[in-house]
């Protein structure tokens, strides 16, 4: 991988990470909850949850507790479980 490709995925992380905590304050406002509210209800302290909605920096475990105080935790279940085949033909595909 070249130094530009680096560059070019920390960036694509970094907008991603930047996406997922907006839809988290989105969420978080839509709810009519304050970054008090929910860093108290969620156990994640408020700079932790000020630092995320402002870089989207946040541990797994922050990320998780303020996912499973808005209702959200469900989107994590299949995140690393296998593929699923229903034939061989898309298993030797998928190699």
């Amino acid at each position: 991988m070249t130094i530009i490709d680096t560059i070019l995925a920390k960036s694509d992380l970094n907008s991603f990470q930047l996406s997922i905590a907006q839809a988290l304050a989105l969420n978080r406002k839509r709810l009519k909850l304050s970054r008090k509210q929910l860093s108290h209800q969620s156990g994640v302290s408020y700079g932790s949850l000020r630092r995320f909605e402002e870089t989207g920096q946040i541990s797994l475990q922050g990320l998780l507790k303020l996912a499973r105080r808005l209702d959200s935790l469900n989107a994590f279940e299949g995140i690393f479980k296998e593929n699923e085949f229903s034939s061989l033909d898309e298993l030797r595909r998928s190699k």
